[in-house]
């Protein structure tokens, strides 16, 4: 009687199949943790949109409120007069696309952050005497140099402030 040899292991049939197996699943993986990354990036842009959207207005909105009276309106720039007599600028930089403020000579400054595009306008919509109200058409965009569909993020916001300060 000759002795039973018993082989253990894989055959290369089941080792082929093993592998191709797990290749299935780890390229599933692997799309899958792309999908995540992707949509974290893109809530990324809108998340700072969203923010920078806010902070603009915010401040906007604050200044315009408690100023006395307009000194001038552009397309490109709105100058205000504060109570106390300051003069208070907004511009908005076409080239850079960048929206800055700075009151009497002091340095121009930006509230938002740098990875934020801003353009827009304003325009005076005062009514004779009787109300004095600012225009303000504002497009906020995700900086997006290689024009990547991820980073798509863009808002368009009209506001109509009315100066409280001169009362």
């Amino acid at each position: 009687m000759q002795p039973k040899i018993k082989n253990s292991g894989f055959t290369l049939i089941e080792l082929i199949i093993y592998i191709g197996i797990v290749s299935i699943i780890l390229v599933s993986i692997s799309y899958l943790m792309i999908d995540i990354l992707g949509a974290s990036v893109s809530n990324l842009a809108k998340t700072e949109v969203t923010q920078s959207i806010r902070l603009i207005t915010t401040q906007l909105i604050k200044d315009v409120h408690r100023s006395a009276d307009i000194q001038s309106v552009e397309p490109g720039r709105l100058i205000l007069i504060l109570p106390a007599g300051h003069v208070l600028n907004y511009s908005f930089d076409q080239q850079q696309k960048k929206l800055v403020s700075w009151i009497d000579d002091n340095d121009p400054i930006q509230i938002y952050s740098d990875d934020i595009e801003v353009e827009g306008e304003f325009s005076d919509l005062s009514f004779m005497d009787k109300t004095k109200t600012v225009n303000v058409n504002l497009s906020v965009s995700y900086k997006n140099p290689s024009n990547n569909q991820i980073y798509q993020a863009n808002t368009i916001i009209n506001l109509a402030l009315e100066l409280h300060g001169r009362r």
